[in-house]
């Protein structure tokens, strides 16, 4: 079995504990857009608290997956990785256009959303490798024997007619007739 899930359940489930521990943290404050703020930056508040709580829940599942061997963790964690980090680096940008500018907050929401990408991209690869390694390489063909019509024999001249009393001199020979099995 290969190996590749069991070593990326550890990142998986850093990344699930934090965004659920964040994203709990977050529900359970209270933690909501200001009333003066627009549409959009509410929706991007309510958006990335849910990410947090969804996302967190899926990787940790993904790691358990992968913690199992399964290669499909990998598959889901790169689903899940890649569709969070997406979600919040488009919070963060949100966030800097629309609200009150740039934060600390906002910059580490970003480089979570860049860190989230990239392990999508490298769960994306794993899974890649893992099919690849999983996949048998095709049998071989067996080798198909010559029609007995292609078999020369030592007697018969190469190019030219069969002499007269060509099946005489086949008679003679000494070694066994030519076979069209492999043997």
């Amino acid at each position: 079995m290969n190996n590749q899930p069991r070593q990326a359940a550890s990142y998986t489930a850093v990344s699930g504990f934090v965004m659920l521990l964040y994203g709990a943290y977050l529900l359970n404050s209270g933690f909501s857009a200001v009333a003066s703020a627009s549409p959009i930056y509410s929706l991007a508040v309510e958006v990335f608290k849910w990410t947090l709580l969804a996302g967190g829940l899926l990787l940790l599942l993904a790691a358990a997956i992968c913690l199992a061997g399964h290669r499909n963790g990998l598959l889901l964690d790169a689903v899940v990785s890649g569709m969070s980090g997406i979600i919040l680096v488009i919070c963060a940008g949100i966030w800097m256009t629309k609200g009150k500018g740039f934060d600390i907050q906002d910059a580490v929401i970003l480089i979570f959303g860049v860190i989230l990408i990239r392990e999508a991209a490298a769960s994306w690869r794993s899974f890649g490798a893992t099919v690849a390694a999983v996949t048998p390489p095709p049998a071989p063909a067996a080798p198909v024997p010559p029609h007995p019509a292609s078999i020369h024999p030592d007697a018969l001249p190469i190019g030219q007619e069969p002499p007269e009393g060509y099946l005489a001199a086949l008679s003679k020979e000494k070694q066994e007739p030519p076979s069209a099995s492999y043997e």
